[in-house]
């Protein structure tokens, strides 16, 4: 199955738009188009239940303003939604529409921080330049969905997540986080813009800073693994369905089967002896009510093994059954299509003759 089942188009018909949010505090873009595309990249999560993420959510990305921490938590969420949609693909959702979806509220989060940022960083530079961050990220998604004319949809998904894990793990992690730092040391300790991006750029720098860009590279780095990985675990997952359902399928026709066979033999129980095979007595009323239906002229002839207990003495039941069965089998054989051998008792025979006149002869082959 190919990374990118939608086709070109799907990607290459993504818009940016800008859109109007109803406050800082918002959890969610009232748009029609973020409600429908919001409701498809949770269909896309539900249909793939994977427990691999292309960027498991740590309590380390939280910045300490809950409404922000909230937004890139669904973020981070969406983002693993469309990884799982396009190892997947249970649902015909095109990828197209939840990239748009991830977008769309891409841009409402932009905008509450840009609104936050504004209203508690008096630095309007250090705000613009965050804002030119946000205008490059949907710059850098527009190139990059307008790539595979000449690269396989592999590829154009892979250098997507591959930038979106990147971008999103450097957002929270370095540029959001500092910008909170100094929104919060600025509100509540009072301190200048000046001191509070100073103590920030401490907080941030030397090995921290190290770490974090090493964390970054390592999320990048995996992206791309991730999504195989949990294409390769929902082909296993898939291959064990089948498998189980082979299994139950296999296991009910067997049951089937059996309960065929045992009807069958219930069948041929009704009208034949267990142990000889013949006409049992239901079978030999059953065959003498045919043969008097067509005005056959029958003759019947009875046989009693004589001192058959004393066999049963000797030789043991099991034994003695074998010869029992043996016998009748000979005495079948004989008879040919003249007559009907039927077992009544332990060891008593009938004998059912087609025509009346044939009885000696009968008697002579018995």
């Amino acid at each position: 199955m190919p990374i990118l089942a939608t086709g070109s188009a799907s990607l290459q018909q993504i818009h940016l738009p800008r859109h109007q949010i109803t406050g800082v505090f918002a959890l969610c873009c009232t748009c029609r188009r973020c409600i429908n595309g919001n409701r498809s990249m949770q269909k896309a999560g539900a249909a793939a239940n994977l427990s691999l993420e292309i960027l498991p959510w740590n309590d380390a990305f939280n910045t300490g303003i809950k409404v922000i921490d909230t937004q890139h938590q669904q973020l981070v969420a969406m983002l693993n939604a469309l990884a799982r949609h396009v190892a997947v693909g249970h649902d015909d959702t095109p990828l197209g529409v939840l990239l748009q979806s991830l977008l769309d509220y891409a841009d409402y989060h932009f905008q509450s921080e840009e609104q936050l940022w504004e209203k508690f960083i008096p630095e309007a530079e250090m705000v613009d330049k965050h804002k030119q961050t946000h205008r490059a990220f949907f710059d850098t998604i527009q190139t990059l969905s307008q790539e595979n004319n000449a690269d396989t949809g592999d590829q154009v998904v892979q250098r997507l997540f591959e930038f979106l894990t990147r971008w999103l793990a450097s957002h929270i992690l370095e540029s959001d986080r500092r910008m909170a730092l100094i929104a919060m040391d600025i509100l509540q300790n009072d301190v200048s813009f000046a001191e509070a991006q100073q103590r920030a750029a401490k907080a941030m720098g030397g090995v921290i800073q190290v770490l974090m860009q090493a964390i970054i590279d390592v999320y990048a780095q995996l992206s791309s693994t991730s999504v195989l990985l949990m294409r390769e675990q929902a082909q296993r997952e898939a291959a064990e369905a089948e498998l189980l359902r082979l299994q139950a399928q296999r296991m009910q026709d067997a049951l089937e089967r059996q309960a065929s066979d045992h009807q069958a033999h219930l069948a041929f129980l009704a009208y034949h002896d267990a142990l000889t095979g013949t006409y049992n007595r239901n079978g030999l009323l059953h065959e003498l009510h045919n043969l008097l239906a067509k005005r056959i002229p029958l003759a019947v002839i009875s046989l009693d093994l004589d001192d058959f207990q004393r066999i049963n003495r000797q030789i043991g039941v099991e034994s003695a059954d074998r010869y029992l069965s043996g016998l009748a089998t000979r005495m079948q054989q004989g008879l040919g299509t003249q007559g009907t051998l039927a077992r009544i008792a332990g060891d008593e025979f009938l004998v059912l003759v087609r025509q009346a006149e044939r009885l000696e002869s009968t008697l002579a082959l018995l």
